[in-house]
């Protein structure tokens, strides 16, 4: 049987790999990956059993559990049975504790839905979580409600959402980028817009990133604010990068200056390879063939920069009158 140090190893692990616990009940040798970077050796034997274990609780029992790690801020391999519990049992459940006065229980109900639960797609669920949202003062509820209406796709919910924007926690707010980034009504961009100013480099880094990738998403004042957040604003390299693969893609005359300079500044995230490659310049080229030569990269990343190479020799070939 696993022992609480290696239980404590696999949540550990969650953090790099999210739902670690997922992975192993979807029969994924989760044992070779924890023997890779731990010397605590897991046998393959060691984690069936614990499945099996875990299998043979009842509802009760897993929801206990879930509780006790969820009030321990631990991830919780019990919800992960209970999100695939199938029957009307569990779905009576989750509905008494929704309505529950206990924020712990409203918290388990959440994060069981909150996993895409398709049988919880419907009105009651819908109204029941909305109330919750409405009236709710826990933070972990609210992160997890918001997550739940975004991923059943009730989007009429959105204007409540809305209103978490400028709610004094982050994870609030994050969750707010997450579910509302990327999205095309108007009201939702507006939103986006006003987290890419957000005091968390988290929360504006979120919308930034989501926002770029949908290219659908365009205009001036959209570009505008994508470049502010590359030159004016405190987010990571890497959502750097694909805000720059989003300008490119867009063809805006100022990525070709964040794609050099980005280039420049090491370690060079495989997005500014995409960049390079969507809008070639011959300019690139030195600083391309440079990483190629000096650093490694994975097979799928290695492509990308000898494409963006390909295309940087292409418009050199052409010369600048032929510039794309």
């Amino acid at each position: 049987m696993l022992t609480q140090a290696k239980i404590d190893l696999i949540n550990s692990l969650d953090e790099i790999w999210p739902d670690v616990w997922g992975w192993l009940f979807l029969d994924e040798p989760l044992y070779e990956i924890i023997d890779c970077i731990s010397p605590v050796e897991i046998s393959e034997q060691e984690v069936i059993n614990f499945r099996l274990y875990l299998e043979s609780l009842n509802l009760f029992e897993l929801f206990e559990m879930a509780k006790a790690d969820l009030l321990q801020g631990k991830p919780s391999p019990s919800l992960v049975v209970l999100r695939r519990w199938p029957g009307e049992e569990i779905l009576a459940v989750i509905k008494q504790l929704l309505q529950s006065s206990a924020e712990i229980d409203r918290l388990v109900a959440m994060r069981i839905v909150q996993d895409d639960r398709k049988e919880c797609g419907t009105l009651e669920f819908k109204n029941l979580i909305y109330k919750v949202l409405q009236s709710e003062h826990n933070e972990d509820v609210i992160t997890a409600a918001i997550y739940t209406l975004n991923n059943l796709w009730f989007r009429d919910c959105n204007d409540l959402i809305f209103r978490f924007a400028d709610h004094p926690n982050q994870n609030v707010r994050q969750a707010v980028a997450e579910c509302v980034g990327g999205q095309d009504a108007p009201e939702a961009i507006a939103i986006t817009l006003k987290l890419l100013n957000d005091p968390s480099e988290v929360v504006r880094g979120w919308a930034a990133y989501l926002l770029a990738l949908e290219l659908f998403i365009t205009g001036d004042e959209i570009e505008n604010a994508l470049i502010s957040a590359v030159v004016n604003s405190t987010i990571s390299r890497e959502d750097k990068s694909v805000v720059i693969l989003g300008l490119a893609s867009r063809r805006n005359s100022k990525a070709p200056e964040l794609i050099i300079e980005a280039l420049v500044d090491l370690p060079v995230c495989p997005a500014i390879f995409e960049a390079a490659e969507k809008m070639p310049r011959k300019e690139y080229l030195p600083e391309l063939e440079s990483l190629r030569k000096s650093y490694s990269f994975s097979d799928y990343h290695t492509q990308l920069l000898d494409d963006a190479i390909t295309a940087a020799r292409t418009t050199l070939e052409r010369g600048p009158t032929n510039e794309i």
